[in-house]
């Protein structure tokens, strides 16, 4: 009688048997073929933003003056001010970011491309109005500002420490 009642429970909670480890030959085809499509799908995603940095990065190197670049390179705050300033204003992804910022390189120190990234990254236009319709706005301008803050004096220290390598 115990067993029929275990029965009858097991039936009702509509319990089955546990299955094999092998799938079907025709299951693993499906998945091979829905993760190959979620990669194409992903690649035409993030690809639009890889075209938009580099269509960014030929027009600073371009339309941007050397000269203006070169002013703006120098000094122990400024260049790391600039950059932040630029991934901020940029607002591109950090896919694209990076070839922007390795167009940087030879004019800027390291510390301010690290700057630029990792700012860019963090904060930009988009992800501020994102934060503004949830948080009040001292609550954004405090994450602003401690970003800021943090990031810039990492990147100075950055540039202090690989100067002295």
């Amino acid at each position: 009688m115990n067993n029929a009642n275990e029965q009858a429970a097991a039936d009702k909670n509509n319990i089955k048997p546990p299955h094999s480890n092998k799938a079907p030959n025709a299951a693993w085809k499906t998945k091979l073929h829905e993760t190959l499509e979620h990669a194409a799908i992903e690649m035409f995603d993030v690809g639009k933003y890889l075209v938009l940095g580099a269509t960014v990065t030929a027009l600073l190197q371009t339309v941007v003056s050397k000269k203006w670049l070169l002013a703006l390179s120098d000094g122990d705050w400024t260049p790391h001010l600039f950059m932040m300033g630029l991934s901020y204003v940029l607002s591109i992804c950090s896919t694209a970011d990076s070839f922007v910022g390795a167009t940087f390189i030879p004019d800027f120190s390291l510390g301010a491309v690290l700057a630029f990234l990792v700012f860019g990254a963090m904060l930009d236009i988009k992800s501020t109005l994102m934060l503004l319709k949830v948080f009040r706005f001292k609550t954004v301008a405090t994450v602003l500002i401690i970003s800021a803050v943090v990031v810039l004096l990492g990147a100075v220290a950055f540039d202090q420490l690989y100067m002295h390598l």
